[in-house]
Parts: structure tokens; sequence; C-alpha cells
């Protein structure tokens, strides 16, 4: 499905024909080839218990209607306040644009603008930057410019890590980083909501987080590399005999 006729999605989608990318503590993520465009998340089926609630949530967050689809609730949510307010022209997003949902063997799957580099493979996220030492100072300066971003347009971000953003180059040639999961407001009063300076609050806490997480990925990055530098055996010049010459 080309980026450019996003909303003919068919009703089910088998997931043995697609990619299982990733996952987390709550998705499991799959690319397929015949949706170039797009990525599709579901929720892990561990986590349902035989009613489709939240088997290893809090007895409180355990019986909420939505059950295990809270989490997509939410950034529906959030993408809805945003078109709001944008008056219906959304342009780029600072997050990855949700498209609709279809039907799969793990039950409902979202599907979701594929963040990828120029050549299409999936974008990294920001810890695999860091642990990989590769992050360098145009990320942090792309890092801010994201959470300022967010901060300015009042998009909330309710539980965003380095493991959720990810850095890009292949939207339109700019480098930036994009949230690609854990938007919305996730308390119980919509506070972040409601409140664009509770919500300016809770980015300058999660910029400061952030900071600390950058840190400590680039020293052990960098830990690593110097701990595989010392493994390393010197070769050893093996000098060849000198020639006798005979008179």
């Amino acid at each position: 499905m080309p980026m450019d006729d996003p909303f003919r999605l068919p009703n089910f989608i088998d997931l043995d024909l697609g990619t299982r990318i990733g996952g987390g503590q709550y998705y499991n993520v799959y690319e397929f080839p015949d949706l170039p465009g797009v990525l599709v998340k579901t929720v892990r089926a561990d986590l349902a218990d035989e009613n489709g609630f939240h088997r290893k949530a809090n007895p409180i967050r355990r019986r909420r209607l939505l059950g295990i689809y809270g989490a997509m609730a939410r950034e529906l949510n959030e993408f809805l306040i945003q078109l709001r307010r944008r008056r219906g022209l959304l342009g780029k997003l600072p997050f990855a644009r949700p498209y609709g949902f279809v039907q799969t063997r793990e039950g409902l799957g979202l599907v979701v603008e594929k963040i990828a580099d120029r050549t299409g493979r999936i974008a990294p996220t920001l810890r695999d930057l860091c642990r990989s030492g590769r992050f360098e100072p145009f990320h942090l300066t792309a890092l801010n410019t994201l959470l300022d971003r967010c901060k300015r347009e009042h998009v909330v971000l309710g539980d965003v890590n380095g493991q959720n953003i990810v850095f890009t180059d292949g939207r339109d040639g700019e480098p930036e980083f994009v949230v690609i999961d854990g938007l919305g407001e996730k308390a119980a009063i919509p506070i972040h909501s409601v409140s664009r300076y509770f919500n300016g609050r809770r980015v300058e806490r999660l910029r400061q987080r952030m900071l600390a997480d950058i840190q400590k990925w680039s020293r052990q990055a960098l830990g690593h590399s110097l701990a595989a530098a010392a493994t390393i055996t010197p070769t050893r010049r093996v000098e060849k005999p000198e020639t006798v010459k005979r008179g």
C-alpha cells in the first residue's frame, strides 16, 4: 500500500506474510512488503485475559473498559486532538501518524506511518544510536528541536523514552527525531492535555531524563569499545633471518 493511497486497507492481514521487526512491553510490530509505507502494531497476546482486560495491570487499571486497547486509544485521542488544533491540516507531525485498524490473528492491529531512513530501512532509536557510539552533536540538536516542538504545539508525551523515539532523514530529507509510541494522556485527570503549562513541565522533565540516559548509554558504548580494544592481541612481527652471502 503506497503512502499516497493510505486508506485502502484490507479487512484482515495475515501476520505470516509480514516480518516482526520489533516490539516492547506492550506491542508487537510487523512490516509487510505489500504495505511499504506503514507498520502494523498489535497488542501482545500474553497481556490479555479471557475478557480482553490487561492481566498484568494493577487492580484499578485492569478493569478499565478499553482493556488492552487503552494505549491505542490514547494514541488516537492525541492524534485527534492535534487534528482539531490544526483545523484538519496535519502536515508533518512530530509523531508517527495513525491510519486505521485491521483485523489480525493477534486481535486488532493499528496501522501507523513507517518511519524509515532514505533507503527505506527502519529508523534507529535514540538508544540504539547511543549504544552503538553513533550519537553526534547534531542528534542532540534534533532531539531538542523535537521536544521544543512538542512543548510549543502541546503534544502530550505520556510514556516516551529512548526506545520509542527514532531518528530519520527519510521524511523530507531533513534530519529529525520522531515519536513512534507512548503518545497521549495517561493520568486519570487529564491535566497535561488540558494545561499547556503542566504539559510543558512534563516535557522538560522528559528532556532531563533523556539527557541523563544519553550520557549513560554513551559511556556504556565507550566502555565496550575500550574493552574490545583491550582484548585485541597485537600482531607480533616476525623478523626474516638475514641471508649470509658466501664469498
